[in-house]
């Protein structure tokens, strides 16, 4: 019977013991870890392409507002992501099985681990195609930050949702007039569907006339697409729609893409715009 009632207490103190670490690893929260956020300093790691970091540079200085920023080099981004002291908004391209091939990433994580991939994660939003820079995602890059940071302060109350926690929902423009670039719509997109887009107000303007509108910053919506410039396996469509005034993101969407669907918004997506207009 004693050694019953010692074999027992063991338990119970192991059992306790267990709770408590429990207890301590559930009190290290996601939202705890990058509750510093705008307190310390986020490193603006520049490319080392002088076309993209321009447009990178300019949009970090426009748009950067919720914690102070520097900008480095890639040299001093490998001397200083062990360092808990930064965050760090870095360019990647995925590299995991679940991860889009051929696109280019705005990704903002914490410093403390010696692998990117290992580091404590913030946000990633795509920004433009691997090696195919055609100066639209300068236009668009303060819109892609601000959503970013939206989505950050968003998250530092609500324990850090899903990115989709983010998106506005197009019923809440319902009477913002759209544009998107000609370059942007998929083959699926007929004339007869064109139609139907232009009688509520959903317009379709020449290549790179969507840059100017959303710097006119009139409260229209304007598309904005990224996927790989070349067909692979595994290839991934992203499709958004900014506040020109706001740079709120009202539509987020993904494909992959196939022969039946090519990049672009897809019929699919334009049905969606429609809906409820």
């Amino acid at each position: 019977m004693k050694r019953i009632l010692t074999i027992i207490a063991a338990l119970a103190l192991t059992v306790g013991a267990f709770a408590q670490t429990v207890t301590k690893a559930q009190i290290t929260t996601r939202k705890e870890k990058l509750s510093d956020f705008t307190v310390k300093v986020t490193k603006a790691v520049l490319t080392g392409n002088e076309l993209f970091d321009a447009g990178f540079k300019d949009a970090v200085k426009d748009a950067w507002m919720l914690s102070p920023y520097e900008f480095c080099t890639k040299d001093e981004f490998h001397s200083l992501k062990k360092d808990g002291s930064y965050y760090f908004l870095l360019v990647t391209g995925k590299e995991k099985a679940t991860d889009a091939p051929g696109v280019l990433f705005l990704t903002l994580v914490k410093g403390d681990k010696e692998e990117l991939a290992d580091m404590t994660p913030v946000v990633d939003i795509p920004v433009c195609p691997t090696g195919a820079l055609s100066g639209r995602e300068a236009f668009f890059m303060p819109a892609l930050l601000d959503v970013m940071q939206r989505y950050v302060e968003n998250s530092m109350v609500n324990n850090f949702a899903s990115f989709g926690s983010t998106i506005q929902g197009l019923g809440k423009a319902a009477k913002s007039k759209v544009f998107l670039d000609e370059a942007d719509l998929s083959e699926q997109v007929g004339e007869k569907l064109r139609a139907k887009m232009l009688e509520k107000q959903v317009y379709v303007v020449p290549e790179n006339e969507s840059e100017d509108i959303l710097l006119g910053g009139d409260g229209s919506l304007v598309g904005y697409v990224v996927a790989t410039a070349e067909p692979v396996k595994g290839a991934v469509c992203y499709k958004m729609l900014f506040d020109s005034r706001t740079h709120e993101l009202y539509y987020f969407a993904k494909h992959k893409i196939s022969p039946r669907n090519g990049a672009g918004f897809l019929r699919s997506d334009i049905n969606k715009i429609l809906s409820g207009r």
